[in-house]
């Protein structure tokens, strides 16, 4: 073992869990970087229990978001949500709000979570929701599309380009709890979820929200949640805080 191999194991040992190691400029090179010995990936994480202190009121942080998807909710049947796990915000949202009787909310997660998302749907006998395991499987029209902490976990195209190449335009984009630096270029780290290390994205705002406004998108609403991500060694790019974005389709102003 050379020393920046030892070096290497040495800080990833002392990645705290939901801390953050590495600069990579893909999916794949941080994947390359991360343990052999340790699971790899979201859905090898078997998250499926987790979140369900937060089904059954909205916690604090989230209220930003509840604001604004009860307004889309306006002129809105169609819901689908880019990691949405097994209906976290589905369930919490329902504390607050009357959903309309013809509302459908797809939720798009990993297998693992998505089986225990269509388990629990069943047990409560909530027909509005269902889940896919692909963005692709959820392009029905939809009204808006919402991405709650989960971007920063899909490889691929990142969304603007998503949206592009699928010719899916949404009258409301929701993008709530994501890492999002003000530089020219984002990058890929590894982030330490106890369960595994998965390769998480840091966004620039240049990439991740200025296409959006490109495309013909108002961005109506910004907000922060206090977090900091550190990478060992690169001081220069930390994120202060995660952000969240409300984008509205001009056409509609």
């Amino acid at each position: 073992m050379n020393l920046s191999e030892f070096v290497k194991r040495k800080l990833m040992a002392r990645t705290p869990q939901n801390g953050c190691y590495g600069v990579f400029e893909t999916f794949e090179g941080a994947a390359a970087a991360a343990p052999k010995s340790e699971a790899l990936g979201y859905d090898a994480a078997q998250t499926s229990t987790w979140y369900r202190d937060l089904m059954e009121r909205v916690h604090h942080d989230d209220y930003p978001l509840l604001y604004w998807f009860e307004k889309a909710l306006l002129d809105s049947r169609r819901v689908v949500e880019i990691g949405g796990h097994v209906g976290v915000a589905y369930y919490a949202f329902a504390t607050k709000l009357s959903y309309p009787e013809d509302l459908r909310w797809t939720i798009v997660d990993v297998p693992s979570v998505t089986v225990e998302g269509e388990n629990l749907a069943k047990k409560r006998q909530q027909t509005q929701v269902s889940f896919a395991n692909d963005f692709t499987e959820a392009l029905a029209p939809m009204d808006i599309l919402m991405a709650s902490g989960s971007l920063q976990y899909v490889p691929g195209p990142m969304l603007p380009e998503k949206l592009r190449s699928m010719g899916v335009r949404p009258k409301h984009i929701m993008i709530h709890k994501t890492p999002v630096i003000e530089k020219p270029k984002g990058y890929v780290t590894l982030q330490n979820i106890g369960t595994a290390w998965c390769p998480y994205r840091i966004f620039s705002y240049s990439e991740l929200v200025q296409p959006l406004v490109a495309m013909g998108y108002e961005l109506v609403d910004t907000w922060a949640k206090i977090r900091r991500i550190e990478i060992p060694r690169r001081p220069d790019l930390r994120v202060e805080h995660y952000s969240g974005y409300y984008l509205r389709d001009r056409s509609l102003s």
